[in-house]
């Protein structure tokens, strides 16, 4: 991290004016299960959509979660991306 980027995140330990915090009223919390269980359900070509649902989780949280595991390599960039394999019928 720069020095400049380290003296503006110290400034909002004790912000001098309101922050906004992006997606606040979301959840990006998740249990281990749950995350290996989107892992499985994105490896089997669900679309991110009927994830959500099967999740019971908001759409963003998904994404989110998924951009995650893809960064860190636990998944794998899919032919249809957040459309899937698997179409609804």
């Amino acid at each position: 991290m720069n020095v400049n980027r380290q003296l503006i995140d110290i400034k909002k330990w004790r912000p001098q004016e309101e922050l906004y915090i992006a997606l606040s009223e979301l959840d990006f919390s998740w249990y281990p299960g749950e995350v290996e269980q989107v892992a499985q359900l994105w490896r089997k070509g669900l679309p991110v959509a009927d994830i959500a649902e099967k999740m019971k989780r908001d759409i963003d949280e998904v994404v989110i979660l998924i951009m995650d595991l893809a960064r860190r390599d636990v998944i794998e960039p899919r032919k249809n991306g957040a459309m899937g394999e698997v179409q609804k019928k």
